[in-house]
């Protein structure tokens, strides 16, 4: 099965947020209440599939089902976290069987499309901050892990 992402709404650059790696832009004005889909290929939860895919664990989206995940393959998995209400224009809804970001502001072109993956992520993400806090700290002569612990 090949899946290829068809929406021309969007492109992939550098992301304006430090350390984000990718992110999508708009190439054109989207209006409130637009949708992103989340494409991808649906995995069972423990199944031998979700192991497998385990390297996309942080990446893996919701199904109204509980059972299932989807593995994003297109511009969704490549939107891109801020905690600041003000930056987001879209927030994850779920539409009868799919995951969609749901266009929460109007969005101009070229502009950054930012959401929230919530209170997981925020939790995933304060303990890569104190991590790092600990490694800022020198105490145990760790340099070589600085690197190591920087996200893409």
């Amino acid at each position: 099965m090949i899946i290829e992402e068809k929406d021309k709404r969007f492109y992939l650059k550098d992301s304006l947020i430090e350390n984000a790696g990718m992110g999508v832009f708009a190439s054109t004005d989207i209006n409130e209440g637009e949708i992103l889909e989340v494409i991808g290929f649906k995995v069972e939860k423990d199944s031998l599939a979700d192991i497998c895919t385990r390297y996309a664990n942080d990446y893996k989206f919701a199904l109204p089902d509980p059972k299932f995940y989807i593995v994003p393959t297109g511009f969704a998995g490549m939107v891109n976290h801020t905690d600041d209400k003000n930056l987001q224009n879209v927030e994850i809804r779920y539409a009868k069987d799919s995951t969609i970001y749901y266009f929460i502001k109007k969005v101009k072109k070229d502009q950054e499309i930012l959401g929230n993956y919530g209170e997981k992520w925020n939790k995933k993400l304060s303990e890569e901050l104190a991590w790092q806090m600990f490694l800022d700290l020198e105490l145990y002569n760790l340099k070589e892990l600085k690197g190591k612990n920087a996200r893409n």
